[in-house]
């Protein structure tokens, strides 16, 4: 799936054809935002409609079947990411530094962070590889949130203030963090430091595991 440069039309593409299957667009009002990600198996996608909250899409009928609104002013252009199942959205919502996360397909509130403000500000979030975890990445703190139970299974804390890249293994057992001159790794069972990486002078705003970890 695409968007025109000025957000204001969609579309979806045939990869084996080359061809632009369905088109959906123009909106009255603010154009669309971010595109998100497809559902498996459902013909459906996930994004920012034209009045800033995430919904889905149906790739057949070009209507809306699913509204998973904050009510509380989502930025079009924040970040928004579908767990690697699918199953849980998760977004950020600058305006009260909160990352929400939602049931997909009954579109039921999961579970809610919030980070506070000040010092406090989102950096970046991601899913573990079996979506049970999701990683939040602010100033100096990580938290690890279980989805399965909504509550934080581990906060891991120090001097150094992280660059907002990070990366779980492929197996999910640790979580790499960048930091000002290096790459810090943390068990994510324990929440203690399992190695550190010395990359002086570079700034890490990047991070990704070989595939075998």
């Amino acid at each position: 799936a695409t968007k025109q440069g000025d957000g204001s039309w969609t579309c979806a593409w045939d990869t084996r054809t080359g061809q632009a299957v369905e088109k959906w667009g123009r909106f009255d009002g603010p154009p669309p935002g971010e595109l998100v990600g497809f559902v498996p198996g459902m013909q459906r996608l996930v994004r920012y409609g034209n009045d800033c909250e995430l919904e889905m899409l149906d790739l057949n009928s070009g209507k809306t079947v699913r509204r998973y609104g904050t009510g509380q002013g989502a930025d079009c252009h924040g970040k928004a990411l579908l767990s690697p199942d699918a199953r849980l959205l998760a977004a950020s919502a600058a305006a009260t530094h909160e990352i929400v996360v939602w049931d997909v397909e009954s579109g039921e509130l999961r579970a809610k962070f919030t980070a506070g403000s000040g010092d406090l500000y989102f950096v970046d979030f991601s899913f573990s590889a079996d979506g049970s975890l999701l990683a939040v990445v602010y100033g100096r703190t990580a938290v690890l949130w279980d989805m399965a139970t909504g509550a934080e299974q581990a906060r891991i804390s120090g001097e150094e203030r992280l660059t907002g890249a990070h990366a779980f293994s492929p197996d999910g057992r640790l979580l790499a963090l960048g930091v000002d001159g290096g790459i810090v790794l943390w068990d994510v069972a324990d929440g203690r430091e399992a190695g550190r990486l010395h990359v002086e002078p570079v700034r890490i705003m990047a991070l990704a595991f070989s595939a075998d970890g």
